[in-house]
């Protein structure tokens, strides 16, 4: 982490500021953006445009902060927050985990900057290196318990395009550890076939767009983009043209990945909510027992606002 300042102290670096920009030497190396409630979207027209953002909340908050970390993260654009306390440093150094890029701090900051900016450094701090996938390699799941789930809210998912058989999204109550619920494409006795649509769990469960975020399903409206993916790992896309939410009953899965990491979700106990096993046969949730294995999604990167960052977050 970097420390900004006005005046020349230690190895800081000298910033001035002017008419919306950032300069050092003369030279502009970024723009000065001011937060206030209502512009901060506008950040992302600036990211991967820029050196540099100075993100300047006026009235200190920490969500702006967080934000900015998790939208600028692998962009070449670096971020730089202005903190006038020095009890806020520490804040805005370890945002999301791996922090801001720099801080521009008033001289009764600099000690406190200087603290930090060491404590940083002996900690060796060293985000995991993820590369970001053009696809999805689904993997095995294991079924460790399933039980009963009360009344939920549940959410069905009705798209503008049919779904073909072997096709659905990934779901879960954690955002790195998902599986794979299929389209209601399978002929049933009970109910006409809806191949436009996934039923596809209670309100608070995570899915993927096709931006690679993640998104609950009660968040969810008319025109977003969902990631599909059928059994043999084929990547797709669906709008989506309703939501459904009603009271029913719901159903625990309970799963363990390869690597033993444990998750679960809340599906609806009805024989037309399927999984997929790992032959890429569709299976109701009504008949799955314990030690099936079913086909699913994992990951080790951490979610803010849907966004992957760089930090170890832990849900269950």
């Amino acid at each position: 982490m970097e420390i900004w300042s006005q005046e020349p102290h230690n190895n800081h670096r000298i910033i001035e500021i002017r008419d919306g920009e950032i300069f050092e030497d003369d030279e502009s190396i970024g723009v000065h953006f001011q937060v206030n409630d209502s512009n901060f979207d506008e950040i992302n027209s600036y990211v991967g445009i820029v050196d540099w953002i100075l993100l300047d909340c006026l009235s200190w908050k920490m969500i702006p902060i967080e934000n900015a970390v998790s939208i600028i993260r692998k962009s070449p654009t670096k971020l730089c927050a202005v903190v006038r306390k020095p009890s806020q440093i520490q804040g805005a150094a370890y945002a999301l985990q791996t922090g801001v890029d720099a801080v521009y701090v008033e001289p009764d900051c600099y000690e406190e900057a200087m603290r930090v900016q060491k404590e940083k450094i002996n900690s060796n701090i060293s985000p995991q290196n993820i590369q970001d996938s053009n696809g999805i390699e689904l993997e095995k799941m294991s079924i460790v318990n399933i039980e009963t789930g009360g009344i939920g809210e549940r959410i069905c998912i009705d798209f503008t395009r049919e779904l073909s058989i072997g096709e659905g999204i990934l779901v879960g109550s954690s955002a790195n550890s998902l599986i794979l619920v299929h389209s209601e494409s399978i002929p049933s006795q009970f109910v006409p076939t809806r191949p436009f649509r996934v039923n596809a769990g209670a309100v608070h469960t995570y899915t993927l767009l096709t931006n690679g975020q993640t998104k609950y399903l009660q968040e969810l409206i008319a025109g977003d983009e969902i990631m599909t993916i059928s059994s043999t790992g084929h990547l797709n896309s669906a709008v989506i043209g309703r939501i459904k939410q009603e009271h029913r009953p719901m159903l625990i899965l309970r799963w363990m990945n390869q690597n033993g990491i444990k998750s679960q979700t809340f599906l609806q106990q009805a024989e037309t909510v399927r999984v997929v096993d790992i032959g890429g046969k569709p299976m109701s949730v009504t008949e799955i027992t314990e030690g099936a294995q079913i086909m699913g999604y994992s990951t080790s990167i951490g979610r803010h606002l849907g966004r992957k960052i760089d930090a170890n977050v832990e849900e269950w």
